[in-house]
């Protein structure tokens, strides 16, 4: 982040005021080099302390700024069971909704409640929670198909396009008296396929 001006301009009008201070004191006979040089250490420290004071606070205001994301991790010994991680960032309760938006083979896949958008997480300031989807029961079955299938389809050139997911997720501030949410946050879309040949999830960038 670029410095504002106005601090800029604070900083530069102290640090010329204190110059012209000393060049006055060096004019005046009986001065103390040592006192001069002091002088202008505090000057500078003065300097210092505003653009600590409106750094720190710049830092406090951000913790307040509603930001969360999620990761999708694979659950060992099932490299078709994935946990779904949300973390908080901020000072502040969030609830957070995501939409996988599946396709298999094109063909969109309507999912269930926080899954499909219908549901939500409620994360505590800097806390984290995880709920888990599976990719035959939740996905594949409702497309009518099955593991054994895409296993044997897969090969080079159709990995995305067997079961693909552009992931949505956004979160909402919230009262805490009333657990209404009063605003509303987007973070970028995701894109993920599945690998069938190596049962790896794979992130498209």
């Amino acid at each position: 982040m670029k410095t504002p001006w106005w601090l800029r301009t604070s900083i530069i009008v102290i640090i010329l005021m204190g110059l012209a201070g000393l060049i006055f004191d060096f004019c005046k006979p009986g001065h103390s080099f040592l006192q001069l040089v002091a002088n202008f250490a505090l000057i500078l420290t003065f300097a210092a302390i505003l653009y600590y004071v409106f750094y720190t606070y710049l830092l406090a205001k951000a913790a307040w700024i509603p930001r969360a994301g999620f990761s999708i991790q694979p659950i060992p010994g099932d490299p078709t069971h994935f946990a779904f991680v949300i973390t908080n960032h901020s000072k502040q309760p969030l609830r957070c909704r995501c939409k996988l938006n599946p396709t298999v083979y094109g063909q969109a896949v309507d999912m269930d409640g926080f899954y499909g958008g219908k549901g939500y997480f409620d994360v505590q300031p800097f806390a984290s929670t995880f709920g888990h989807f599976e990719i035959v029961d939740d996905i594949l079955k409702k497309a009518g198909r099955t593991l054994e299938e895409m296993r044997q389809k897969a090969g080079q050139g159709i990995n995305k396009k067997q079961l693909y997911m552009n992931v949505e997720f956004w979160y909402e501030t919230i009262i805490l008296n009333k657990r209404e949410s009063i605003q509303e946050f987007h973070n970028p879309p995701i894109h993920y396929y599945f690998d069938f040949i190596k049962n790896v999830l794979v992130m498209d960038y």
